[in-house]
């Protein structure tokens, strides 16, 4: 059964909405905890996207191990010294699920959790397994999204096969602010992310990010700033990891066979229901099994450098226009650095400012390139030529040998 949302009006809901107990989402959106010995801790979210699979946050995964600490297996792999759980209400019944192996996404704060039933002799008939319809490639400026995760979850032993839990869950609405398509910086956020105004609380971690205008799920709760003052205007400042890169995670164990399995081969065998498979790439994967390269084919850019402006040693300001998909997106100015004569360029702004599909990175090599052209015309005392350039292909992970 694949789940896609209705599409919600956000003026008919308010911003961060407690979730009740038979809301449809909570059927397929869970709660997590671990527990080792009587130790219980409640933390995170994860969302069923297929038979027996749920997605979640990395860094959740990341704070268990810091916490309760792992060690390697002599035949690869590693094992916690302690036990995930999954909670499930369907309506008015609920169920526990043991989480059986993790595979963290070396591409991107996303893991994959593979659960079976708990306990396992548990006679009752488990709901039908529900699976969200995967958005791969983050939703517009302005989409509004909804997203939802569980915010003030708590657990207490109760013998060995019983925890009592108690669960508190909200929906958050917002629109989308901005796209980082491969990293948003070098530090925090480096991978592919995209800004929503909504806010979002602790433990939301893993959480669905819903597309209000298709019902997909497009992104899952990462991080999240409230606003530095009381000023009415002043929003949240949240962000959700692009699903893409999750297409990455290599999957160690997960059937035998030679080959690695990757997430983009369940979703190539129907395993998982994603959209515009045909525009991403694993294109290698390393002996160590951690290490991947990708390719995510974005929208078609194309573009002209229509002018040159010589603002300062080694700052220029070029003037351009570009279209996505062949849509007009406008001009623009970007005011580039070049270091070197190796034309090593870094775009220090846009204006208007501009949240391109694009890599800056990539995009400066390109000025770079316009730059040289610029020179050659100026030494020669030719006219600077309009120059058209294109861009299609992103790359993450590091070139492999």
């Amino acid at each position: 059964c694949v789940l896609q949302l209705s599409p919600v009006d956000p003026a008919a809901m308010s911003r961060f909405t407690p979730a009740q107990s038979d809301d449809l989402i909570r059927t397929y959106a869970w709660p997590l905890l671990v527990r080792q010995d009587d130790r219980v801790l409640a933390s995170g979210t994860a969302c069923a996207i297929g038979s027996g699979l749920l997605l979640t946050a990395k860094h959740v995964v990341e704070d268990w191990v810091e916490k309760y600490g792992v060690t390697k297996n002599p035949k690869g792999g590693f094992s916690g010294g302690f036990g995930i759980m999954a909670h499930q209400q369907a309506g008015r019944e609920e169920f526990l699920w043991e989480i059986d192996t993790t595979w963290l996404c070396p591409l991107t704060d996303i893991a994959l959790m593979r659960v079976s039933p708990f306990p396992k002799d548990d006679p009752r008939q488990r709901p039908p397994w529900r699976r969200w319809k995967l958005n791969l490639l983050p939703p517009a400026p302005g989409t509004p999204i909804a997203a939802f995760g569980y915010h003030d979850t708590s657990g207490v032993a109760e013998g060995p096969l019983h925890t009592r839990w108690t669960v508190k869950a909200s929906s958050s609405e917002g629109t989308v602010v901005e796209i980082h398509r491969i990293k948003r910086d070098n530090t925090r956020l480096k991978f592919p992310v995209f800004q929503i105004d909504a806010r979002l609380d602790g433990s939301m971690s893993g959480g669905p990010v819903v597309n209000n205008e298709t019902g997909e799920l497009c992104g899952l709760v990462c991080s999240s700033m409230p606003p530095m003052t009381d000023a009415p205007d002043e929003g949240h400042v949240s962000y959700a990891a692009s699903l893409w890169p999750a297409l990455g995670t290599v999957l160690r164990g997960y059937r035998d066979t030679d080959g690695p399995t990757t997430l983009l081969d369940l979703a190539c065998e129907g395993v998982i229901h994603a959209s515009a498979l045909d525009r991403f790439l694993v294109t290698d994967i390393r002996d160590d099994g951690r290490t991947v390269d990708m390719r995510a084919e974005f929208p078609k850019i194309e573009g002209t450098f229509q002018s040159v402006r010589v603002c300062a040693k080694d700052v220029f300001e070029i003037t351009f226009s570009i279209s996505v998909d062949g849509s007009v997106a406008g001009q623009f100015v970007a005011t580039a650095d070049a270091a070197d004569s190796e034309r090593d360029v870094r775009i220090s702004s846009f204006t208007p400012r501009y949240a391109g599909p694009w890599d800056e990175e990539d995009f400066g090599k390109i000025v770079g390139q316009y730059l040289t052209i610029v020179d050659r015309a100026t030494t020669s005392g030719d006219v600077v030529p309009a120059v058209n350039f294109k861009m299609a292909a992103q790359h993450l992970g590091r070139p492999m040998s």
